[in-house]
C-alpha cells in the first residue's frame, strides 16, 4: 500500500521519462492512482510534512520552529513531546537517535526526572542546527 509518491527530476527534460517509469512500475504491480488526489507539474510546496523545492526535499519550517521555540522540558511529558518533534525531523538530523540519547535516558527513569548538563547541551545543539533550513539533496528520502 503506497500513500505518497514524489517524482523529482534534476533536469525537467528527464521528468517525463522518470514519471513513465514510476507509472509502469505501478501498473506492473497492479496498483492504481486516485487521480482526484494526484498533482502533476508542481515546482514546489509543502507535501506530507516536507518542503519540496528545486534544490531538494527540505524540512517544513513550521516543524523546525516548533522545536526552536520550545522551552526546556521540565517533566516527562514535555520530553516526550520534544522527542516526537525531533523524530518528525529525523530524516534531516544526522545521528539524531545518538544525539538525543540524553533525552531517551530521561524516559528510563520517569520518577527521578533530572535535566542534565548533557541534556541542555544537546537541546541547544538541536536548536542551532534547526535554525538553518535543511535540505536532502538526493532525489529520494531513502531509509
Amino acid at each position: 500500500y503506497v500513500n505518497n509518491i514524489v517524482v523529482k527530476s534534476l533536469d525537467p527534460n528527464d521528468h517525463p521519462k522518470y514519471l513513465s517509469e514510476i507509472l509502469a512500475e505501478l501498473r506492473k504491480h497492479n496498483m492504481w492512482l486516485n487521480l482526484t488526489k494526484c498533482t502533476f507539474g508542481v515546482r514546489g510546496g509543502k507535501f506530507i510534512g516536507f518542503m519540496i523545492t528545486c534544490r531538494g526535499i527540505g524540512t517544513n519550517p513550521d516543524k523546525c520552529e516548533a522545536v526552536i521555540i520550545m522551552r526546556i522540558p521540565h517533566n516527562l511529558k514535555e520530553v516526550q513531546k520534544l522527542i516526537g518533534k525531533l523524530t518528525s525531523l529525523s530524516h534531516f538530523l544526522p545521528k539524531m537517535a545518538k544525539k538525543a540519547k540524553p533525552f531517551f535516558k530521561l524516559l528510563e527513569q520517569p520518577k527521578d526526572f533530572l535535566w542534565t548538563q548533557q541534556c541542555e547541551m544537546m537541546f541547544s545543539e538541536f536548536d542551532k542546527f534547526l535554525e538553518t533550513p535543511l535540505i536532502l539533496t538526493r532525489p529520494t528520502l531513502g531509509a
